[in-house]
């Protein structure tokens, strides 16, 4: 087949590496001990339903029976397969092979090759199958994301197979994948580019990893059919046009991309995939190294929603970039990659993981003075759950890399790492820098080199030294190389000094957030109480949802130097001057249970108070009033609320999206304390001829047309009293429904709120 024998994957064995004690260990024992509390069979509930077999267990509830049943086991069956790398632990391979076996069982009685745990799945396929592709009516039915939620299912299976050497898992996922390509095999060009207009994770890489496995050359097809042109051409390109597009549906996409690269040395992927990674870091990724607002893309000439949302970025998301990132490196080792991972590790994915109960975050608010919510273990089964249950599995992953006789110490986390019948273990403390102690435990007597990373934070040449001895040595391309003829006991220390940094976000707005080498740092605010921040079993309890406090109440930062805004005192702490008084930062990862701030106003303190007003007013009463309210035209809070619409379209003017229809679009929105009275329909003006009724659990309660009042039409957001018994029935939902008159359309809906 026409795979390129010269890439080069030099990645150590996941085998290879043991975490030490610190908080990358304790995130990944949190971990563990999550993964061994849940039951293989309810896991598995989900897919012995579909293929009509009794289940041992009742499935779990939440995302697992929204819906989007099933995905957990994927996640599952890949985490528990890495944990067993991680850590050599039986249990886990044990548990790996529990849910291989039930995906067998499950596949074999379906009799096709198919098998999974989407709600009427066979029936779904069948649609596909016969070339009936609607990417709306994916959702309908109780229908959310099935392809994703397919991925999962491979994803975990070769996972199984390639990290747990369980072989049964490479027959399950090669009778799936020939399952997919005889369903694939009648649908023309046209039917397959508006199938991948859904969100199909990485299916793209799980036929590339496949190629990779058994040799076949369709599977390297298939992988390429994958490709979506509406992204891969542009980012081919070189065009930013990310704006407005569902996050983490792109990251799978590129990891496939450039897996592709990665195997065929095809420039265009390879192409592709580097400038996706460089766009997404430089313009739209802020200090902890995540991105998007509400999942979404923000636009890269605005990151205001950022620190005025409560909807942050998204785990999963950095999670999927820093693989990307570790794979490109593989293959064209930058710095850009490395630095890139080592920001996000140590702030990102090592906050989104509480350190005493293991709860997992969906999403990190950058607005000053909110919070996060945490999963609660047995109720809570978002796609973040998921994600960090592989993630926290694989943080020794990314630290050593080799090529050669060297070895590449690229982070600087406390791990033992076994290499060419050496042992090497590495120390470190971060604060004002990074000071690491390696010694060899373990040597064979070989000349070979250790190369040290030198970050492009460090703000002086390293200090180095061996068994006590000042080792002189200028870096290159990024690397201290240290080589020699390494002998048991051995000891290396290498200093590397930082200075605090401001980083102000892509679009140069006045913002600004303080990082000390590698560390992110924040202000630690009022304290919470676990009730406040561990979710209940809702579906949409991953949002922190409790008040957002007044922009204008935050500190200042005025503009001047570096040296007059930080100061670092006797015993290592950093305080911010703001206009407040100086503020103690700490480490954001070190911050749970509590409100913070990580990117703080700038700018002359008379006008940045202004100016955080005017956003207060016209922000803080509609929010305070609001019960529930669902963006329109965005993936995730559609999904969210149940949306189901026909014979409609969406687009985004101004960075605001919005979806209008012909026919029917429809919404749930919940009060659960039903106190709600009022519904506030947003949209955009348009051209098109309005008709529609707005209809509230049946009743209409008001009919919108373009033969009405201008001056009502076109104002952009009305308020309708709802009836008076909305609430007399035990529920806590109501159905909200856009009804299009015959001949006539909607606005460009932006937003419904259900608001007291």
């Amino acid at each position: 087949m026409s795979i390129n024998a010269m890439a080069r994957q030099n990645q150590l064995p996941l085998s290879a590496v043991r975490l030490d004690a610190g908080p990358f260990r304790n995130a990944q024992d949190l971990d563990a001990a999550y993964l061994l509390s849940l039951e293989p069979d309810r896991l598995l509930a989900p897919f012995f339903r579909e293929a009509g077999l009794p289940m041992a267990e009742p499935a779990y509830g939440n995302w697992e029976s929204q819906g989007l049943d099933g995905h957990t086991a994927g996640h599952y069956l890949a985490a528990t397969s890495l944990m067993f790398a991680a850590r050599g632990d039986e249990r886990f391979r044990s548990r790996a092979q529990a849910i291989v076996d039930g995906l067998a069982l499950a596949q074999q009685a379906t009799g096709t090759g198919y098998v999974g745990g989407i709600p009427d799945g066979r029936s779904i396929w069948a649609e596909v199958a016969a070339g009936r592709i609607d990417p709306s009516t994916f959702k309908a039915q109780g229908r959310w994301v099935p392809l994703y939620n397919l991925h999962k299912t491979f994803a975990g299976l070769i996972e199984a197979y390639r990290t747990a050497s369980i072989r049964d898992a490479l027959t399950v996922v090669t009778a799936l994948a020939d399952w997919w390509m005889r369903l694939a095999e009648s649908l023309s060009e046209d039917s397959f580019e508006l199938m991948l207009d859904t969100e199909f994770g990485g299916m793209n890489e799980s036929f590339a990893d496949l190629a990779a496995i058994t040799g076949r050359d369709d599977y390297l097809a298939m992988a390429r059919r994958f490709t979506h042109h509406t992204v891969f051409d542009p980012l081919a390109a070189g065009e930013d046009r990310l704006a407005g597009m569902h996050a983490n549906t792109q990251i799978p996409k590129v990891l496939g991309y450039q897996r592709i690269a990665a195997l065929t040395d095809d420039k265009q992927y390879g192409r592709a995939s580097r400038f996706f990674f460089n766009t997404v870091t430089t313009n739209h990724t802020v200090s902890i190294g995540g991105h998007g607002v509400r999942e979404h893309f923000h636009d890269p000439t605005d990151f205001s929603s950022m620190f005025e949302e409560r909807e942050g970025p998204e785990t999963c998301n950095t999670v999927n970039l820093v693989r990307l990132a570790a794979n490109l490196n593989a293959v064209e080792p930058n710095a850009r990659y490395l630095d890139y991972i080592e920001i996000a590790l140590h702030n990102h994915l090592l906050s989104a993981i509480h350190p005493s109960h293991g709860g997992f975050v969906y999403f990190t608010p950058m607005r000053p003075r909110h919070y996060r919510m945490y999963s609660a273990s047995q109720d809570d089964f978002w796609c973040c759950v998921g994600t960090s249950m592989e993630a926290h599995a694989q943080h020794g992953a990314y630290i050593y890399a080799e090529h050669s006789d060297d070895l590449y110490v690229n982070l600087f986390i406390d791990s033992t790492v076994t290499w060419h019948g050496m042992t090497l273990q590495q120390r470190a403390v971060l604060g004002g820098g990074v000071r690491t102690a390696i010694t060899v435990p373990r040597a064979t007597g070989d000349i070979r080199s250790i190369k040290v990373r030198v970050p492009s934070w460090a703000s002086s040449d390293p200090i180095v030294h061996i068994n006590g001895v000042s080792y002189d040595e200028t870096p290159i391309s990024g690397y201290l190389t240290l080589r020699r003829q390494w002998q048991h006991g051995d000891q290396i220390t290498v200093e590397l000094p930082s200075r605090p940094r401001l980083v102000h976000p892509g679009d140069g707005s006045g913002w600004v957030s303080i990082v000390d080498g590698p560390i992110v740092l924040a202000a630690e605010q009022d304290r919470m109480t676990p009730a406040e921040t561990i979710a209940d079993a809702t579906r949409v309890s991953h949002i922190a949802r409790g008040p957002l406090e007044p922009l204008a109440e935050s500190p200042i930062v005025v503009d001047e130097s570096l040296q007059a805004l930080v100061d670092r005192d006797g015993e290592g702490n950093v305080w911010l001057h703001t206009d407040q008084g100086p503020v103690a930062m700490r480490p954001f990862a070190d911050i749970h249970d509590a409100r913070y701030t990580v990117y703080f106003p700038q700018g002359d303190i008379a006008e940045r108070r202004i100016e955080l007003t005017a956003l207060d007013e016209a922000q803080l009463s509609t929010d305070t009033r609001t019960r529930d309210s669902v963006t329109i035209g965005e993936q995730q809070p559609e999904a969210d609320h149940h949306a189901e619409s026909v014979n409609s379209t969406t687009g985004r003017e101004d960075g605001v999206a919005w979806r209008r229809t012909g026919h029917t679009m429809s919404v749930t929105l919940t009060d659960w304390h039903r106190m709600a009275n009022t519904l506030r329909v947003s949209w955009l003006e348009d051209s098109e001829s309005i008709g529609y009724d707005v209809v509230v659990n049946g009743v209409r309660v008001h009919h919108f047309s373009s033969e009405g009042s201008p001056t009502q039409e076109t104002a952009g957001c009305a308020d309708f009293m709802l009836p008076e018994t909305i609430w007399d029935s035990d529920s806590e939902h109501v159905r909200v429904e856009l009804a299009a008159s015959p001949g006539h359309f909607t606005h460009r809906v932006t937003e419904l709120r259900l608001m007291s």
